[in-house]
């Protein structure tokens, strides 16, 4: 299992304004890295450091991780963002998402759209009847 605590002792973290943070947190196998930062490019290559860490992490203990089951989405207030392109896994391009689904709730860039959420729970509870 990867471990916060182990993450955190390699990758460090950090909450000061214009410092950059890596943040890990894992449910079962629901692994979500996260990269703050004021710099879209400077995020997007901090990703990368921090999903070469994976990388190295996983041959060490002989785990997989898919590539094609991975994304990465850019949480912003900001009206206009630069693409991240270029992010790989395993020599893998990720995919930009424009929502994501963790733990059952579906994140939006903005995380204030809870539309989508609201919409799927209500036609999967219409479809149970």
């Amino acid at each position: 299992m990867l471990s916060t605590r182990r993450l955190k002792a390699e990758w460090g973290s950090s909450s000061k304004d214009g410092e950059v943070g890596i943040y890990a947190q894992a449910y079962a196998d629901d692994i979500v890295l996260m990269v703050t930062g004021d710099d879209e490019s400077v995020i997007a290559g901090i990703m990368q450091y921090a999903l070469g860490l994976v990388e190295e992490w996983c041959k060490e203990v002989e785990l997989g991780v898919n590539p094609n089951k991975v994304s990465t989405m850019l949480f912003t207030k900001r009206y206009k963002t630069k693409l991240m392109d270029g992010i790989t896994l395993n020599g893998v391009n990720l995919k930009l998402v424009k929502d994501t689904k963790y733990l059952g709730v579906v994140l939006d860039p903005k995380l204030y759209y809870w539309d989508k959420h609201i919409k799927i729970k209500c036609e999967k509870t219409v479809s149970t009847f």
